[in-house]
């Protein structure tokens, strides 16, 4: 596993070293090359401290710590106890798993008070603290030899580079063979003549990478390949597989690497007066109920409490509902008679009552004497009718008679009020919908006559086309605005986040731009609406002509026959792009669709072409950061190892100024590009070809990268 490392060249003295000046032992542990860097701080004691136990990442065994304007490093040769305390019982935020730890002394070795208000010989405020941990020398130049040490065996890597890779089988039964492959396989020459010594030569100045596949005994092979042109960290030590280098013929600078961290040193005062108590906080949601306790033991009964004074009376409640009927109470006992009352006024005479019952015949009497027969009477008037007697009850309701013959129909009555409006009937279906007729001109304006009786409504009729749209009538004036509403109340503060990890310290930004306007003052009143103009006279209106007669529709004419089809047009040049947003340094990126990689295997996109497609353009642009640099686009297909083989020649990009925030390149800035008759490189690909970019800066970084190639087709556009 590698990891770019931060390297920070330092001294100006160049030297050519061997094996001898430098450590030629290999490691067959992986190894992480990570940067130096200071993680966290804790002052200690924490009352007064005095030395300060620093935790971070790759300090190396002795690092060089600086603080404040204070000339001298700090002194690491103190107690180093503090650490493995810290890291037995860690205090938040601190974890102290996998992380390197050093004590330091602050410049007096102790904060001594020297003033009455017990202010330290260090004052509390702000530090910058630095740590310098040296590094290993590394090439400046293209090295023009290296050795390396042959350890037969399996992939086994400790460097600095990205990029580089070791894959295979261990191949370790000798004899070996070692050959160079790749495309600067024509730049080395190789004398594995002195193993376990192999001294690789350059025959070429473009010798910038090394890739190489060792074969043992056995058939079984190892592909090795490296960065060689010192663009990338190349040190005495650094291990590829299973060779190690122990020599170089190149321009070597001793390394460093460097973090800086802000301290801040604070000053335990005196304890301060407590403060106002604070107002009284919203009443909290209610907690859930707890376990019912056990039953507490009753205690003795209290005195009785004196009676509380009479509460005042309470308003009088609504009615309540009627109850249930009670049960009849038993009759009460007969009262009195009382005093005999004045004889009322005769009544009238009730109705006559009915019929009496016959009583009993009585015996018979004897028979008088058979008197003279008188004369006949006058008849006497016909009494009045006597009153109605008393309806007697309904008798039953008879069967009903036979129905008799209708009656001759009587006149029809007067029209009744209208009725409600019955429920809407089904529509029917619509009627199939007739010619449109041409319209004819308008006649002129007949004067209105007098409002006849309004005739019984018709059947609906069908539709009308739809009328021009009138013109839109004069915006009415603007309402009043309503008064703001009232200020919401604010929310209660949030309780603060855990804090984040320190963020990288990053460049020093340009100096912002100016800051914006003041806010503009309130806008004044409106002014008062000005008078509607007067409305102009109108024109006298033009005769209109007869209206002539509608033409008869003319029959649909028969349809043309159909032309031929014309020749299919050639295929068209395919446009695909490849970016990313990630940083791009001096070891370079293979960059694919939104992604970067190591290699051109894992970040390539595979092309859907057939065989014979071209790449007949390319053009390619960096994102610059605060300080724009140079550097180099090279587009890649598939090839013998998992970096591919090149597809073009590599394309500057070259930066025309300090103001730059994008450079570009174009295949047109680089003579015969893609013309392999005249130095160039055929831009043909083949059947499922996987392609790349592969963007390296000279120095420093970019801060995201895009490249967009033309493919034409295979039989031309």
């Amino acid at each position: 596993m590698n990891t770019k490392a931060k390297v920070a060249i330092r001294g100006g003295i160049a030297k050519r070293v061997g094996c001898a000046a430098l450590f030629c032992a290999l490691s067959y542990s992986a190894v992480v090359v990570a940067e130096t860097k200071i993680h966290e701080v804790q002052p200690f004691p924490i009352e007064a401290p005095e030395r300060l136990v620093i935790w971070g990442s790759e300090f190396g065994d002795q690092p060089t710590i600086f603080f404040g304007t204070h000339p001298s490093p700090l002194d690491i040769g103190v107690d180093q106890s503090a650490c493995a305390d810290m890291a037995a019982m860690p205090a938040p935020p601190l974890d102290p798993t996998d992380f390197d730890c050093v004590v330091a002394a602050l410049p007096d070795g102790a904060l001594e008070p020297i003033f009455a208000g017990g202010e330290p010989v260090v004052p509390s405020g702000d530090y910058l603290l630095k740590i310098v941990v040296d590094g290993p020398a590394v090439c400046t130049i293209k090295p023009s030899t290296i050795t390396f040490e042959h350890f037969p065996g399996a992939c086994m890597s400790s460097n600095a580079q990205e990029g580089d890779y070791c894959s295979g089988d261990s191949a370790d039964v000798a004899p070996f063979t070692f050959d160079i492959v790749g495309n600067k396989a024509d730049s080395w020459a190789v004398d594995a003549s002195g193993l376990p010594v192999v001294v690789f030569t350059a025959v070429r100045n473009n010798n910038s990478e090394l890739e190489l596949v060792i074969t043992d005994a056995e058939g079984d092979q190892q592909s090795i390949g490296l960065h060689t042109s010192c663009s990338q960290p190349l040190s005495i030590g650094d291990v590829y597989g299973s060779l190690m280098v122990t020599a170089m013929d190149a321009e070597i600078t001793e390394s460093s690497e460097e973090d800086l961290y802000d301290l801040t040193l604070g000053a335990v005062g005196p304890q301060g007066e407590q403060g106002p108590e604070g107002p009284q906080g919203e009443k909290g949601d209610t907690g859930d109920t707890g376990p019912e306790g056990s039953q507490g033991e009753i205690g003795p009964e209290g005195p009785q409490g004196p009676e509380g004074p009479q509460g005042e009376k309470g308003d009088t409640g609504d009615t309540g509902l009627t109850g249930p009927q009670g049960e009849i109470g038993p009759e009460g006992p007969q009262g009195s008679e009382g005093p005999q009352g004045e004889k009322g006024d005769t009544g009238d005479t009730g109705p006559e009552g009915s019929q009496g019952e016959i009583g009993p015949e009585g015996p018979q009497g004897p028979e008088g004497p058979q008197g003279p027969e008188g004369p006949q009477g006058q008849k006497g008037d016909t009494g009045d009718t006597g009153p109605a007697g008393p309806t007697g009850p309904q008798g039953q309701t008879g069967p009903a008679g036979p129905q008799g013959d209708t009656g001759p129909q009587g006149d029809t009555g007067d029209t009744g009020p209208q009725g409600p409006q019955g429920l809407t009937g089904d529509t029917g279906p619509a009627g199939p919908t007739g010619p449109q007729g041409q319209t004819g001109p308008a006649g002129p304006q007949g004067d209105t006559g007098p409002q006849g009786d309004t005739g019984p409504q018709g059947p609906q009729g069908l539709t009308g086309d739809t009328g021009d749209t009138g013109p839109a009538g004069p915006t009415g004036p603007q309402g009043q605005t309503g008064p703001a509403g009232p200020q919401g109340d604010t929310g209660p503060q949030g309780d603060t986040g855990p804090q984040g990890p320190q963020g990288l310290k990053g460049d020093t930004g340009d100096t912002g731009p100016t800051g914006p306007q003041g806010f503009t003052g309130p806008a004044g009143p409106p002014g008062p609406k000005g008078d509607t103009g007067d409305l102009g006279p109108v024109g006298p209106a033009g005769p209109s002509g007869p209206q002539g007669d509608p033409g008869p529709i003319g029959p649909i004419g028969p349809q043309g026959p159909e032309g031929e089809k014309g020749d299919t047009g050639g295929a068209g040049p395919s446009l695909l792009c490849f970016s990313t947003d990630q940083t791009v340094g001096t070891g370079g990126k293979w960059i694919g669709l939104g992604q970067q990689s190591g290699n051109h295997l894992s970040a390539s996109i595979v092309t859907p072409f057939p065989v014979g497609s071209r790449v007949v353009s390319f053009v390619a642009k960096a994102t610059q950061g605060n300080n724009p640099v140079s550097g180099t686009a090279t587009l890649y297909r598939d090839g013998p190892t998992p970096n591919g083989q090149p597809l073009s020649l590599e394309c500057p990009i070259t930066p025309s100024g300090p103001d730059d925030l994008t450079t570009i390149c174009r295949d047109g800035d680089v003579a015969a590009f893609f013309e392999p008759g005249e130095g160039g490189i055929d831009g043909a690909i083949g059947l499922a070809d996987g392609l790349s970019v592969f963007f390296q800066t000279d120095g420093g970084s970019w801060a995201g990268t895009t490249a967009c190639i033309l493919i034409e087709p295979s039989g031309g556009i």
